[in-house]
């Protein structure tokens, strides 16, 4: 028996995601359709045996249908009549940026083996990439382009690729013609999640880059970007939240109980320790244009059910990082975020286990008495437009709703008066509406933009910019996904464009 999951790992702790396809002699899967499940777990391999001998099988990330699941190469086995298998001979599909050596099968039937990846070309200093010159009132507009970050391994089916090569040979995996169409819209930012899970194999206080995946996938994608004179924000999308790679997703994983997965992580040392070597590869790289770089400290800080999580915590471990990069002379922006996934909505409302809000820690006076230039900091909040605030459902609060007030309104005027009072900038990097929800979410993500454009800042205070959430070619069929021709966008644009 020949499983259809491999299990392909390097130094035991990253699973990819090939699922075999079984062939007969005239190349049609004969096996039953084979599925995948975002959290590996060796239960869920599926597998296949019977009296025929097979050719071979085909490699696919998710799954053998085709036409949905990405070609990763082909496999030739030999078979024998008592069942045993030997592996024979593999080829490589370059479609996707990731070959598997070392290819065996176990005495169990597993197809053992370790991925490497090619680099996604950079696209530098492309003109059709380069933003417009148009009139806004936010200085910084644009969407999220997800897909770095996704599924509990370095899923290359889904990463961001703007390369031109591979919009011309596989433009099913390619965000390079929706990314022009962006741009010549006039958006000018573009928030690039990352994983933490990916950046740091041997743990949280392992602070060694996984150089696979940053100089395969990320610097290419920030050289792009910036070299092309688009606002780029690196986001270590973490929840402040520490999720071994292959076993967990770093997020609110539908296979587990706890949201967010992984392992809470306050420690200072942690954040200050990952920077800096971000910082390193950053810094060392000519192509990275920093002007045009915003670097966003920790996405979502949040206490999963069980667990205590404070603004004063989440505080004590983003401060040194600002005060390194700081130190650094860092030319761009440092986005700092607070506790309760960062809420817009409850900043000023919300209060924690030390007895204090967001508003209250993030403070200009305990910003300054930190040693911090708040000039180049921006407070980073999201806001989703959905009843309870959390971008998971098909519908929007009604536009009358974004006056609502207390522990369950928006709180909206509250915020604009803290970032005031306080002589701060904030820009929201997450605004999400759901996609297929216009009549009942378009009025409402309007007057949301139309309040960030009311209280967009002037020399010192107020609003800078705002993304949404979420592009990228891997979402599918997902309920928040962003292209140049869904409303959440062309609303934005509307709304923001020649104000």
């Amino acid at each position: 028996m020949l499983t259809g999951f491999g299990k392909v790992g390097t130094a035991g702790y990253e699973s990819t995601i090939p699922v075999l396809c079984f062939q007969n002699g005239q190349g049609q899967v004969t096996a039953p359709a084979l599925s995948y499940s975002n959290s590996y777990s060796g239960s869920q391999i599926a597998s296949y045996s019977g009296n025929q001998y097979y050719a071979g099988a085909t490699i696919h990330a998710g799954g053998c249908d085709q036409n949905n699941n990405p070609y990763l190469g082909y496999i030739d086995f030999n078979l024998t009549p008592n069942g045993a298998t030997t592996f024979k001979s593999y080829q490589n599909s370059s479609v996707l940026h990731i070959n598997f050596n070392n290819l065996a099968v176990d005495t169990n039937g597993n197809l053992t083996g370790t991925p490497t990846y090619s680099p996604i070309a950079s696209n530098l200093n492309d003109s059709t990439l380069k933003p417009t010159t148009v009139t806004r009132k936010l200085p910084y507009i644009g969407v999220n382009l997800s897909g770095l970050e996704f599924s509990t391994v370095i899923n290359t089916a889904t990463v961001p690729d703007l390369s031109q090569a591979d919009a011309e040979s596989q433009v099913k995996y390619s965000d390079l013609a929706n990314m022009r169409q962006f741009v010549s819209s006039g958006l000018n930012t573009i928030r690039v999640p990352i994983s933490w899970s990916f950046l740091a194999l041997g743990g949280a206080d392992d602070y060694t880059l996984n150089l696979a995946y940053w100089t395969n996938f990320v610097q290419p994608l920030l050289e792009t970007l910036t070299s092309s004179g688009i606002y780029t924000i690196l986001d270590l999308h973490a929840y402040m939240h520490y999720s071994w790679m292959g076993s967990q997703i770093s997020g609110c994983n539908p296979s587990v109980s706890q949201c967010p997965d992984g392992k809470l992580d306050t420690n200072p040392n942690d954040y200050l320790g990952i920077w800096k070597n971000i910082y390193g590869q950053i810094s060392s790289d000519s192509n990275i244009n920093q002007q045009y770089l915003m670097l966003d400290i920790v996405n979502e800080p949040a206490a999963a059910s069980g667990e205590t999580l404070t603004p004063t915590q989440i505080y004590n471990a983003e401060i040194p990082v600002v005060n390194y990069l700081q130190a650094q002379n860092f030319p761009g922006k440092i986005l700092i975020e607070g506790d309760g996934w960062s809420g817009l909505h409850s900043w000023t409302t919300t209060i924690y286990a030390d007895g204090k809000t967001n508003a209250q820690v993030f403070s200009k006076a305990n910003l300054q008495a930190s040693g911090v230039d708040t000039s180049n900091l921006l407070i980073n909040v999201h806001q989703y437009l959905d009843s309870d605030f959390s971008g998971t459902q098909n519908s929007c609060q009604d536009a009358a709703a974004l006056s609502s007030t207390g522990v369950n309104g928006f709180n909206l005027q509250a915020f604009a008066e803290y970032l005031k009072t306080n002589g701060l900038q904030a820009i929201v990097t997450e605004v999400g509406a759901a996609t297929s929800a216009a009549s009942s979410c378009q009025a409402t993500l309007k007057g949301f933009i139309d309040y960030l454009n009311t209280n967009a800042a002037n020399e010192s205070a107020g609003f800078v910019g705002m993304t949404l959430w979420g592009a990228g070619h891997g979402w599918g069929s997902y309920n928040l996904y962003v292209d140049p021709t869904t409303y959440q966008f062309t609303t934005m644009m509307n709304e923001e464009i020649g104000q």
